[in-house]
């Protein structure tokens, strides 16, 4: 008996399919589902009769770990007790979208697992120590994710290959899924990327749409310090940053690249390669940070685009900023949140004490909750 076909094209059609396939999923029934780059058959895993038919369906006999599809970042908590925040920031910035991420199940997460799916489903999907979590970019599979409350994985329908719209599901799998919802061609016509990520370190362990060195330059936690001319405030704040960072992540400042921090500044006015103050690099060393190697940089908006989070030395920074790009606004704020920090340029060496002494203790105060 061949597939119900279920189609988008309009409100209503959306409306029914969501309903029919999240009652058919809840039912134990395999259904073929959209994603962004392929076409997949989205399985219960907490009923073991829906994840053996789809094994006989396939063909598999010893089955790869289950890719988990959710709906939003969030369903993570309800495998994993704690993500490693390298993994987080990623999550944050790669979902919904075609990531899928490998990653670290604890003997706690594995215990609370065994309820939700029985012990063969929970062994298959914690293979290795591991679980696979991909939240996917698709209005009607999220609809459908964000209806059922069980897990559901997502297997491949190609005939062979990749199935990029529904004509390309394979015959087999059309005559023995309940259903096909057909969305139209699949945005990608690659697979998604896999990330694995244990602890600090992360690894591309399956090219795809989101290109390998941009995963690696999203993994970065980025933080920009902005002032005028980027030769007396903004390095000096950048190099008790690195100093405080370094510090909690037991590290030099010159290694924070290899636990993905990076630690930037720049300037609204700032001309190109010039060194801190000679002021400013005695201020910074009396309390501990090393900025005699700095080389000024203007503020461009591929800085301000790639910055997890963005402090300015003024509140007429920020304005500038915001100005300048209105999108990073919800990540822009001023150093001091209940001032300015005046610039000491051409003032005496005891302001710039005075002046790095403020920035130092800001620095410890805005980073001290920060998520390495």
């Amino acid at each position: 008996m061949s597939a119900t076909i279920y189609t988008c094209r309009s409100p209503a059609e959306f409306d029914e399919a969501v309903t029919q396939a999240s009652k058919l999923l809840r039912n134990g029934k395999l259904v073929v589902v959209p994603t962004e780059t392929v076409y997949g058959i989205a399985i219960n895993l907490a009923l073991r009769s829906a994840v053996q038919e789809a094994m006989e369906l396939k063909h598999i006999k010893t089955p790869a770990p289950w890719v988990v599809h959710l709906p939003d970042a969030a369903a993570t908590q309800r495998f994993l007790g704690k993500i490693p925040p390298v993994a987080s920031r990623l999550i944050r910035k790669c979902w919904p979208g075609p990531v899928a991420f490998e990653l670290p199940v604890t003997p706690e997460d594995r215990r609370k697992l065994t309820p939700l799916v029985g012990a063969a489903t929970a062994d298959e999907m914690t293979q290795g120590g591991m679980m696979n979590l991909r939240c996917p970019d698709n209005a009607f599979t999220h609809a459908l994710l964000s209806r059922v409350k069980h897990p559901i994985a997502i297997l491949g329908a190609g005939k062979g290959t990749a199935a990029h719209s529904a004509d390309a599901i394979a015959k087999t799998i059309s005559d023995a899924v309940a259903a096909i919802v057909d969305d139209g061609p699949t945005r990608y016509r690659k697979a998604s990327t896999v990330v694995q990520v244990k602890q600090d370190k992360l690894k591309v362990v399956r090219p795809g749409v989101i290109d390998a060195r941009i995963i690696y330059r999203m993994a970065d936690l980025t933080i920009l310090f902005v002032c005028s001319g980027n030769t007396c405030r903004s390095p000096m704040a950048a190099g008790f940053a690195r100093e405080f960072l370094a510090k909690k992540l037991h590290t030099r400042p010159q290694d924070l690249a290899d636990h993905h921090v990076l630690v930037l500044s720049a300037g609204t006015g700032a001309f190109s390669g010039m060194p801190a103050t000679a002021d400013a690099i005695a201020a910074a060393a009396e309390l501990g940070a090393d900025i005699e190697a700095h080389s000024s940089q203007s503020l461009t908006g591929e800085l301000l685009r790639r910055a997890d989070v963005i402090y300015t030395m003024t509140k007429g920074h920020l304005k500038e900023i915001i100005e300048m790009n209105p999108s990073v606004a919800d990540k822009t704020f001023t150093l001091d949140e209940n001032g300015d920090v005046s610039d000491p340029i051409g003032s005496s060496r005891e302001n710039y004490r005075k002046v790095a002494q403020k920035i130092h203790a800001l620095i410890a105060q805005r980073l001290d909750g920060i998520e390495l």
